[in-house]
């Protein structure tokens, strides 16, 4: 794994898969389950894509699959929740509502609260 990525406390937006473009809520992310594997999970489930991390920036990264297919991750701030995402989880207006910063946001999906 290329180092400082994923963090483990931070949300994702999956910005792009094999699947399309769109806005999917990702609460953890972590690539120690098995040796080739990143493991997700979003809003509905969890993931397991055979891969590797090719490309990081301070706060997105980008995961080649087995297939040579890209699946781009960006980290969540308070502020791109309040414009967009919130439309994307059940109760996300109230969510929107109730965490004013980055670290609550991420704090309420973890059950940190």
């Amino acid at each position: 794994m290329l180092s400082g990525q994923p963090k483990k406390e931070a949300l994702y937006v999956l910005k792009h898969s094999p699947y399309g473009d769109g806005q999917q809520l990702v609460l953890s992310v972590t690539d120690t389950f098995r040796k080739g594997y990143i493991c997700f999970d979003d809003t509905n489930r969890g993931h397991m894509i055979q891969g590797k991390i090719t490309e990081k920036t301070d706060h997105s990264f980008t995961l080649c699959d087995i297939n040579q297919d890209k699946w781009e991750f960006e980290e969540v701030t308070i502020e791109m929740f309040q414009k967009e995402l919130y439309r994307f989880v059940e109760n996300g207006e109230y969510i929107k509502n109730i965490c004013k910063t980055t670290e609550e946001l991420w704090a309420y999906f973890n059950g940190s609260r």
